[in-house]
């Protein structure tokens, strides 16, 4: 069977869809083997000390898509499984496994499972605070089949969409002002206070 040219697309198509599925940009970062301030700063096209907008060297496309095929291999591999020995039947008939929130929370390292959750299961910020992080909360673990079912067809679209692609343009802005290497752009003191931002939510 004939093996599919993958689309090329754009870091800012990329960058747009890893927002819109809840990705964790750090994980992209930890895989290319790259600081996540100056990841974040070059998808985000954040201007340098000249003024200029970043984006990614040539260098760093080639880790950038080395790291799609990891990633998305990694998610494939990530499908939650319902039917722990934790299961159990309510009174109601309803049947639900605590057992899948250790699992669920494992995809934090590629996700931001509160936004997934929010998005796919319609969950607020309460019920996932109740369903996945209260032991003493009466819901807890109250995680149905068909909730695993939605977030595992996620999970397959997700990497099957990041395995058929590669970033070949580094923006579509257009411009073609000259590159500047990412590490050259911030002093590491820079890099450390923006580091911390994104720790805290700041950016």
């Amino acid at each position: 069977m004939k093996v599919m040219d993958k689309i090329s697309v754009t870091q800012d198509y990329l960058y747009e869809y890893i927002k819109a599925h809840d990705i964790n940009v750090c994980r992209f970062a930890e895989l290319m083997g790259a600081s996540n301030a100056i990841v974040t700063m070059s998808f985000k096209h954040n201007l340098n000390r000249h003024g200029k907008p970043m984006k990614f060297s040539e260098s760093n496309l080639q880790k950038l898509n080395d790291a799609l095929s990891v990633f998305s291999q990694q998610i494939n591999e990530c499908r939650i499984v319902f039917g722990s020995n934790e299961m159990f039947t309510n009174r109601l008939g309803r049947t639900y496994d605590p057992g899948v929130i250790k699992q669920l929370m494992s995809l934090s390292k590629m996700f931001n499972v509160k936004g997934l959750t929010n998005r796919i299961l319609g969950w607020n910020r309460g019920k996932y605070d109740l369903v996945l992080c209260s032991p003493s909360s009466k819901v807890y673990g109250f995680i149905t089949a068909d909730d695993v079912m939605r977030i595992n067809a996620e999970l397959l679209a997700v990497s099957g969409t990041l395995s058929g692609i590669k970033v070949s343009v580094a923006n579509d802005s257009g411009s073609k002002e000259t590159e500047t290497a990412e590490s050259d752009a911030f002093t590491e003191a820079e890099l450390d206070a923006y580091e911390d931002q994104l720790l805290n939510g700041e950016s």
